[in-house]
């Protein structure tokens, strides 16, 4: 299993700079258990926003039309340090094994003609 980190969104001034000021992202993963008709998917997911000063002045400032999903990955990435892109990792894994024993289900016990 690997998580697989996504740009959902991108808000930015509205301006020549467009400098980016909010990033919507989702950092998920999937395990698939069995196969063919009998094949189930958990998904662990975890998602959050991070905000941003844009700073046209800066060397590395990058206009937004030249910007890649990768670009936004490594600011997201770099703004939540290592420490928490763990917690944040494990975070998905552990969703998916929540979502593999789940603590409460729903059923009745009879059965419902239709």
């Amino acid at each position: 299993m690997a998580v697989t980190w996504t740009i959902k969104n991108l808000e930015y001034n509205n301006d020549s700079d467009k400098g980016v000021t909010k990033v919507h992202w989702v950092a998920s993963d999937t395990e698939t258990v069995g196969s063919g008709n009998t094949a189930k998917d958990y998904i662990g997911k975890v998602t959050d926003v991070v905000e941003y000063e844009p700073n046209p002045s800066n060397s590395d400032y990058k206009q937004f039309d030249s910007l890649s999903q990768s670009d936004i990955i490594v600011w997201v990435k770099t703004s939540l340090t290592d420490s928490v892109v763990t917690e944040i990792e494990t975070q998905v894994a552990k969703e998916i094994i929540k979502s593999k024993t789940p603590t409460k289900i729903t059923n009745v016990p009879w059965t419902i003609s239709r």
